[in-house]
């Protein structure tokens, strides 16, 4: 910490764990100020020279850091978290390790958490209810979709940027902590009870079924301006995770849309078959004027087991017995203590051009093809087959050679220009700097972003006809230095 202590110089650390730090960041980061400090750890902000941006530090305390199996589990899980790409989550931009330190370097993101801003206000707008949810669901569609799950969800970890988009924090953190707590109390299990899913809670499989469960209980929060569940004893909160339901959000505000009611008592079904198969499907339900392509993978196709020390398999018959010998932990450091709270003119956001809705990730990437390639069919936009002829004559005749139109149909072609150029990305796929020329694209809305570093990212949506051309050209603005 640049800031010491009375009686220490500005520039000198004033804990050995912050000198020890200082020397691992050698010239590249200039160390900041401390965020929050907890049981997993401390946040710091710094300033990377090299690019000139500002970054969060997350930092393993050293006791853990020197147990190698500890070190191991959290860079792997950081390299996955790393792999995520979307503008609803907090990128992890580095891991770095020293012989008694390791640390994750992330974003800096000026802004607030949603637990703040439901602590201003009882009951929130419904329309702002709507967009949040609906911005997490599909960052969080997008990470399951890649086998991650954050395990975790709470409004604590869902943040609002400086431009109010929501960004979804600690991916991969919760996972990497969770290897800690298992290594000094059997049977823990990581989460947050006001939002834990029963599966979570009983130390069962956990897959992006139990973020949906995690999610609607924050929705649910957030829209009714109370949690679902209100209990002083951590046990009681589990007994009513497993066994008790809500009352529905109609009876709590009459004013909520049904079609939002039931997309939030679904996500909160007890069994996850029972919830909705994506977070993709989550978002369409919950707001259907602004529907989300299903992804190419289920979530419950990417559970994730818990560690073998935590009890797997059918669910105990008797869960009291269970519930005593379950610790809750929640995660050390709150995603909040990654923001600077409050206007900073030196803090690194990505700012939207004509933004009007965040981008999602569809399906598998496919690599950017030339016009002449023949385009894939996404799963969002199955390609329908003709109507059967029933009649007396159909049923005499052959079957036709081919029973589905060929791929060349139902297509739109986009083209993308900036000045200067920029990498391009239609619906969360990267496809090559401009210009790109009459990419295929199933007709329907796509969300198109241009980047390009030390320039704002620009996000626009263009609705695409069968057989439409539709072209883009975006002038790149160069952010101030």
């Amino acid at each position: 910490m640049t800031a010491g202590s009375p009686g220490q110089p500005a520039d000198t650390p004033y804990d050995p764990m912050e000198r020890q730090l200082v020397e691992l960041l050698g010239a590249r980061y200039r160390l900041g100020k401390l965020l929050g400090r907890g049981g997993m750890g401390a946040v710091y902000r710094a300033t990377d020279t090299m690019l000139d941006r500002e970054v969060a530090i997350k930092v393993i305390p050293p006791e853990l850091a020197r147990m190698p199996e500890i070190v191991s589990r959290f860079e792997r899980e950081a390299r996955t978290a790393a792999k995520l790409d979307h503008p609803g989550i907090i990128p992890i931009y580095a891991v770095e390790r020293g012989q008694d330190i390791s640390l994750f370097i992330m974003k800096f993101v000026n802004g607030r958490d949603l637990e703040a801003v439901m602590a201003t206000e009882a009951k929130l707008p419904i329309d702002f209810c709507q967009r949040v949810i609906w911005e997490a669901a599909c960052a969080l569609g997008h990470a399951h979709q890649r086998g991650v799950v954050h395990r975790d969800i709470k409004p604590a970890n869902i943040m609002l940027d400086e431009a109010d988009r929501v960004l979804v924090a600690d991916f991969g953190i919760a996972k990497a902590n969770e290897a800690m707590t298992q290594l000094t109390s059997t049977g823990t299990v990581l989460g947050t009870p006001q939002y834990m899913s029963p599966e979570q809670a009983m130390g069962e499989m956990v897959s992006g079924a139990s973020d949906q469960y995690s999610l609607g209980m924050t929705a649910y929060h957030l829209i009714a301006g109370q949690p679902a569940f209100s209990m002083t004893s951590i046990h009681g909160l589990i007994y009513k995770h497993i066994h008790e339901v809500p009352p529905s959000l109609k009876e709590l505000r009459a004013e909520v849309p049904d079609h939002m009611a039931q997309a939030v008592a679904r996500a909160l079904a007890k069994d996850p078959a029972e919830r909705f198969p994506t977070m993709e499907d989550f978002a369409t339900a919950l707001w259907p004027e602004r529907p989300v392509a299903a992804g190419a993978v289920s979530m419950f196709s990417t559970s994730t087991a818990l560690p073998a020390s935590t009890p797997t398999g059918k669910r105990p018959a008797t869960v009291p017995l269970l519930i005593g010998a379950i610790a809750i932990v929640a995660v050390g450091i709150g995603a909040s203590q990654l923001l600077g709270g409050g206007a900073d003119p030196g803090a690194a956001t990505t700012e939207l051009g004509t933004a009007t809705v965040p981008t999602v990730e569809t399906s598998t990437p496919a690599p950017a093809a030339p016009p002449t390639a023949a385009p894939t069919t996404p799963l969002s936009a199955p390609a329908t087959t003709p109507r059967p002829d029933t009649s007396r004559r159909a049923a005499q005749a052959p079957p036709p050679a081919t029973a589905s139109p060929p791929a060349s149909e139902a297509k739109g072609f986009i083209t993308v220009g900036a000045d200067p150029f920029g990498m391009v990305y239609i619906d969360g796929v990267e496809l090559q700097d401009t210009p790109v020329t009459n990419y295929p694209v199933t007709p329907g809305r796509h969300v198109i972003e241009i980047r390009r570093m030390g320039y704002r990212t620009t996000v626009d949506t263009i609705d695409v006809a069968a057989g439409g051309k539709p072209r883009l050209s975006k002038k790149l603005v160069e952010l101030p230095r």
